[in-house]
């Protein structure tokens, strides 16, 4: 003697399933928030603060000097001369791996921004640490993809 025993909805759940799978780390919800940290990185950097929002030192007065030269302002450490390395910032992202990369597509960009970020400028080797995750563009990003998760769920449920 034998009894089957069907439960019935198993095939729209394992739909379900695989709907949430597919789209619970998608390549525009990468690009979304990566955006928003670029975003953010460009705003901080544009108000001469850093990653934790202090204020970046002062330019040298060698460097004001070249600088007014250009017509550019000296007081405003903006980190912008010629506006190319910020420009050059770009993002790309693969869903599959579930990653998104913030980068710079010009090698002489990545090179300036390296000497600013870990090398340091002029004689005293000033730092400013501009392109890194601060605490609030990590906890951005973590609501956004917590209410991506949620419409996601929602969805597929």
């Amino acid at each position: 003697m034998s009894m089957d025993i069907e439960v019935i909805g198993l095939k729209e759940f394992d739909d379900a399933v695989e709907s949430v799978r597919k789209t619970l780390v998608s390549e525009d919800m990468l690009i979304e928030c990566a955006e928003a940290v670029k975003g953010n990185l460009l705003k901080r950097t544009s108000e001469a603060r850093d990653k934790d929002g202090a204020a970046f030192e002062p330019y040298s007065k060698e460097y004001k000097k070249a600088r007014r030269s250009k017509g550019r302002s000296a007081e405003l450490v903006d980190l912008r001369m010629s506006g190319e390395m910020l420009r050059d910032i770009s993002i790309k992202a693969n869903g599959r791996a579930g990653e998104a990369v913030i980068y710079f597509e010009n090698q002489e960009s990545e090179k300036k921004a390296l000497n600013l970020q870990e090398t340091g400028t002029g004689k005293r080797k000033i730092k400013r640490e501009f392109f890194e995750l601060s605490e609030a563009d990590a906890a951005e990003v973590l609501d956004s993809f917590t209410r991506h998760v949620d419409e996601v769920l929602k969805d597929a449920l």
